[in-house]
């Protein structure tokens, strides 16, 4: 198998590294905080040291990111998969408005 950490001259910006390195150290946690910026991109490196990470015990946290959109009708619509929180197994974090609901610019959804 490919290493998920770049091995084989994959390359990813090092953020798929610095999650199997936080894996293989014994994070029960690692939080991003950052995201793709558009819809349905994602690097493959990044979500097999996901994978990886999750398999070994680690929580993966990712923002869901702040590209939600609000309708003409005032009403939460859900947005598309934005990576890595979409990705099976990593934990997406949004915001949340005073009351508690969904922030009109925070993506959500069912993934």
């Amino acid at each position: 198998a490919t290493d998920a950490a770049g091995g084989g001259g994959k390359v990813s910006g090092g953020f798929a590294e610095a999650i199997v390195y936080g894996a293989d150290s014994g994070a029960a946690v690692s939080s991003n905080s950052w995201g793709y910026t558009q819809k349905g991109v994602y690097d493959p490196a990044v979500l097999e040291a996901i994978d990886y990470a999750v398999s070994s015990g680690t929580a993966v946290v990712f923002a869901a990111g702040n590209f939600g959109d609000v309708n003409e009708a005032s009403e939460f619509e859900e947005s598309e998969a934005w990576f890595p929180a979409a990705h099976p197994g990593a934990v997406a974090v949004a915001a949340v408005d005073w009351r508690g609901r969904a922030a009109a610019f925070t993506n959500r959804g069912p993934w």
